[in-house]
């Protein structure tokens, strides 16, 4: 048997075997290996074009987080205002995929936290704005992650989503904590988006003898922001805002 490296002078049996496993596995000396894997990350809309020798790929899609809801205590409020919603998540495998192939990839914006309006501060409760929706589409796809609504007075619901292997919807936004006998008021959590976009921490006391809640915004990718909550005479200020949407594509 002949050199390792010469299966052509040598063409015996298991010469052949050994350079068809080194043509897989790589040469010892890593001479021959050849990767064909990356990835791709979206924080902006644009297009992922499939790179030569790649068959399938994977991909991740997070919608946008909610923005919080803005809460004062002026009418004597007995509820507080929500966080926003939760981005969606989407996962699917991509197959029968050819070289420059191009897909497009919209990434939603994240929900601006809520402003003090015209009505403040009679109206004691302002709401978020909703995050937009992230996506993925080509010949052989069409993935959607849905953004988290914006917290209002009511819960702010987390995004839905369609279109791959894997959907799971964002989860809601949580109300705040506004005891009638006691003096802490503390905003609503924002709702978290699946894998990664874990929940905004809540904002701090917001009593009427101390300082306002201060919101806090959601955690990337979609998360929902918290309630900023104000005190009886305080000052307004705009809700957390949500966290903008994701998207990962691995081949």
């Amino acid at each position: 048997m002949g050199s390792l490296d010469d299966a052509a002078a040598d063409n015996t049996t298991q010469e052949t075997t050994l350079n068809t496993i080194r043509s897989v596995s790589g040469d010892w000396d890593n001479s021959n290996v050849t990767t064909t894997k990356g990835v791709s990350s979206f924080t902006s809309s644009g297009t992922f074009t499939a790179p030569t020798g790649c068959s399938s790929f994977e991909v991740q899609v997070w919608g946008a987080g909610g923005g919080g809801a803005m809460r004062n205590s002026q009418n004597g409020a007995s509820a507080d205002g929500y966080g926003g919603g939760g981005g969606a998540y989407t996962l699917t495998v991509v197959n029968s995929v050819t070289a420059a192939e191009a897909y497009t990839v919209t990434i939603g914006s994240a929900g601006a936290g809520a402003v003090p309006g015209s009505g403040y501060p009679t109206q004691y409760i302002q709401s978020g704005s909703a995050g937009g929706s992230s996506s993925f589409v080509g010949r052989n796809v069409n993935m959607t992650s849905g953004g988290g609504s914006g917290g209002t007075d009511s819960a702010a619901a987390g995004g839905s989503a369609s279109g791959g292997m894997i959907d799971l919807d964002g989860e809601t936004g949580i109300e705040g904590n506004n005891p009638s006998g006691g003096s802490a008021n503390i905003g609503g959590i924002g709702g978290a988006a699946p894998f990664s976009g874990g929940r905004s921490v809540a904002s701090g006391n917001g009593n009427s003898g101390g300082g306002e809640g201060i919101p806090q915004p959601g955690i990337f990718p979609g998360g929902g922001g918290s309630t900023r909550h104000v005190p009886s005479g305080g000052p307004a200020g705009n809700g957390g805002s949500g966290a903008a949407g994701f998207c990962i594509v691995r081949w």
